[in-house]
């Protein structure tokens, strides 16, 4: 397996992420519809890259599919391992060297890789690892942070002032460091650029998707989500999703596209 960044490593073996969708409820909600959406109908497939403790890959399983988790961080694959539904597999591995046989899966997910791949060479080579891996007419959903998130998050929590350098720096180069420890956390795209790297990797009929859509300050959020009328709002999410003028302004946008 491939050197993952210390620093990265150390961050996610704190066990933040096992929670995280748990916050982040539009996020995980929109990125699941967006898959019912357009995945194959089970029994089929799919491999979760990245997928650390299974957010997404146990509740696709129990949707009847055949899911394959990799995660390169070994508490990931602990809790993941602990969960009592099992998988099809569920190993530790890089998103850039897949030990999976080429042609195998109906769909692969990468749903973080992309934004943790900061070196553009990473980023393509996980992509064609992923394409690798799929059989023709496979499915690939690919995540990433758009260039823009930082500067709306600041600005959505109040400390944007104090932050001026580090979304000067996100909005020149992408590469976003995480203000409280110092260290790179990832990559951060414009739509366009994640587009082009999903066709160099050798995708076609790309399309892009806003997942959680223009507003997603958790202030403004967390009250909706207690709505009996919270699907409404996910369905006009769901109505402009591909809207071009909106996709940079959600914190994460999806490329799907498929191996021919």
């Amino acid at each position: 397996m491939k050197k993952m960044d210390p620093d990265l490593e150390k961050f996610y073996s704190e066990g933040k992420e096992k929670d995280r969708l748990s916050i982040h409820q539009l996020e995980r909600e929109r990125t699941l519809h967006i898959l019912k959406k357009r995945l194959p109908i089970p029994p089929t497939t799919i491999l979760d890259i990245g997928g650390a403790a299974g957010a997404y890959a146990f509740p696709l399983s129990k949707q009847g599919y055949h899911v394959h988790l990799l995660d390169p961080v070994a508490l990931h694959i602990e809790q993941a391992k602990s969960n009592p539904h099992k998988l099809s597999s569920i190993v530790q591995g890089d998103a850039r060297s897949l030990p999976f046989a080429s042609n195998m899966a109906d769909a692969v997910l990468l749903l973080g890789p992309l934004y943790h791949l900061t070196e553009h060479s990473d980023r393509i080579q996980a992509l064609r690892e992923a394409y690798r891996v799929l059989k023709p007419n496979g499915v690939l959903f690919a995540a990433g942070i758009s260039r823009f998130a930082s500067l709306m998050d600041y600005v959505n929590k109040g400390v944007i002032l104090s932050k001026i350098p580090n979304v000067e720096n996100d909005l020149s180069t992408g590469i976003h460091k995480k203000s409280d420890g110092g260290f790179v956390f990832g990559y951060f795209h414009r739509p366009e650029d994640l587009k082009a790297e999903v066709q160099a990797a050798g995708f076609s009929s790309t399309t892009l998707h806003a997942i959680e859509g223009p507003v997603w300050a958790a202030k403004l959020l967390d009250p909706l989500y207690q709505e009996p009328d919270f699907s409404k709002y996910l369905s006009l999410l769901d109505s402009i999703e591909t809207e071009e003028s909106m996709i940079g302004a959600s914190a994460h946008i999806m490329a799907i596209a498929r191996k021919l």
